[in-house]
């Protein structure tokens, strides 16, 4: 193989894309509540950290509402697929 042919098989080659991961719910972070808050802020809402084991019935009864209201408000589709440190907004 010639250099100028060797040139052209490298050029034409395309580097290797990455793939890129799969887009997936991720869990909203509570904000940290020792921090301050700046003047005039909205109050944060109220939100439930999931904990290992626990289910929307265990928590809805925790917090006194229904698993129903828990998936209206946070939009799950499938209560079995919530987990660990997922943050659940309560309003």
């Amino acid at each position: 193989m010639s250099e100028s042919t060797k040139q052209t098989a490298t050029a034409d080659q395309a580097p290797a894309a990455s793939t890129p991961a799969p887009k997936t719910a991720t869990a909203r972070q509570a904000p940290d509540p020792g921090a301050e808050r700046p003047e005039g802020a909205p109050e944060p809402e109220p939100a439930h950290t999931v904990a290992k084991g626990e289910t929307l019935e265990k928590i809805a009864e925790k917090l006194k509402t229904t698993p129903g209201e828990l998936q209206r408000v946070n939009a799950i589709k499938r209560p079995e697929l919530i987990w660990p440190g997922m943050e659940l907004r309560l309003h």
